[in-house]
């Protein structure tokens, strides 16, 4: 919007206040404004040239406008359900739920797939090398490291089973799909533990679609849990990544105020990271939004409310948590997104993460927008400006 530069005069050890010459932006629905102040070399040193930055800082100004009403809103569904599938169309799209394995089935926006898995609940990352102190593991025998208790209680093993589905039309234009869940580890002596998922979805005339997901653990409370939230697969055409959140690189809880807020854009294969372990990488903290996309500009849009984690891999989880060494990682054959309303911080070696950036077991609900879209018909960030209603 604006920007400058301001010559400070100021001797080591002292302080000044200086003014920020400042009009008030006139925002479009769905933006927000932040303040960016950089200190960079004025001259060249022998460590760094003239205009390398030395610290930076941003804050989010009390900016706002009204968000626009959701274009095609109300625009009628077609509803048609068999014990196995609940299939939903509209104008350009198709969405499939599936009753058994209790997903959506497909995504399809003018005949175009952008979905191949998914949502399923996600409470389990690769483990990083904080989390694997021992650098390996015994699923037999409980140890004192972090991993140890999620592969003990099966968490990198989830697999959830369907309890109900409902479905019912709200309107012309509104259809909701609730569905429970249940999962619980009940090996011979282990103590149990599980979780009761809902996820409730509304699909609108527009295309959008709103996912209320509500988890509920149950039984041994473990000491912490490393996420939660929703993991999808997509098509594996669907290379190009963008977000409204920190960046560029990856950014965690407990590590990310060294990252700027703003839009970016980068592939899916450069979210990679070459730790010398394979192990979970890639993750971007406080997402407004992100979109996936092939290369004609088709894919899936993503939006939080009012905030998410997002990470995005060419590399399955169990792949990145069995592989020892970066030869042993094949692509997916599918991008794997994930969704999450709260991860845990990475700690610092050896230390744990403070207590106020872990994922305690508790009960969590939250809601995401997805939305399938071409770029030729609507940008991300038009429809981040328009009104959302459950």
């Amino acid at each position: 919007i604006a920007g400058g530069d301001l010559p400070l005069e100021l001797a080591p050890l002292s302080e000044k206040t200086i003014s920020i010459p400042f009009q008030k932006p006139i925002l479009n629905p769905g933006e927000e404004a932040w303040l960016t102040v950089s200190f960079t070399l004025p001259e060249k040193t022998i460590w760094a040239p003239a205009g390398h930055e030395v610290a930076f800082d941003q804050f989010k100004l009390p900016i706002s406008a009204p968000l626009k009403a959701l274009e095609g809103a109300a625009a009628p569904l077609s509803l048609s359900e068999t014990p196995e599938r609940v299939v939903i169309e509209g104008s350009g799209f198709a969405y499939t739920f599936d009753k058994k394995e209790g997903t959506l089935a497909s995504l399809t926006v003018n005949g175009k797939p952008v979905l191949k898995d998914g949502p399923r609940l996600d409470v389990f990352r690769a483990p990083i090398d904080n989390e694997n102190t021992g650098w390996e593991h015994n699923k037999r025998v409980k140890a004192n490291w972090e991993s140890e208790e999620w592969f003990y209680y099966q968490l990198d093993e989830v697999d959830e089973q369907v309890q109900s589905v409902e479905v019912k039309r709200v309107s012309e234009s509104k259809i909701e799909v609730v569905i429970t869940t249940l999962w619980e580890n009940n090996l011979p002596g282990r103590q149990l533990h599980g979780f009761e998922v809902r996820y409730h979805y509304t699909v609108l005339g527009s295309g959008d679609i709103l996912l209320n997901h509500r988890v509920t653990p149950f039984g041994r409370e473990l000491a912490y849990l490393q996420k939660v939230g929703v993991r999808l697969q997509l098509p594996a055409e669907l290379q190009q990544l963008t977000w409204y959140g920190r960046g560029p690189f990856e950014t965690y809880p407990d590590r990310k105020t060294g990252a700027k807020m703003g839009l970016y854009q980068s592939t899916v294969a450069e979210q990679y990271v070459p730790y010398l372990f394979p192990q979970d990488h890639g993750n971007k903290s406080d997402v407004r939004w992100a979109t996936l996309t092939n290369g004609d500009g088709v894919g899936l849009a993503v939006f939080a409310d009012p905030h998410m984690d997002l990470a995005v891999s060419n590399y399955s989880v169990d792949n990145l948590t069995r592989a020892r060494y970066p030869f042993q990682l094949k692509e997916a054959g599918y991008v794997t997104l994930c969704l999450d309303h709260k991860v845990t911080g990475v700690g610092d070696t050896p230390v744990l993460p403070l207590m106020k950036y872990r994922t305690w077991p508790a009960e969590y609900q939250y809601t995401l927008r997805l939305r399938p879209f071409s770029e030729k018909n609507v940008s991300a960030l038009e429809l981040s400006g328009q009104a959302v209603k459950n």
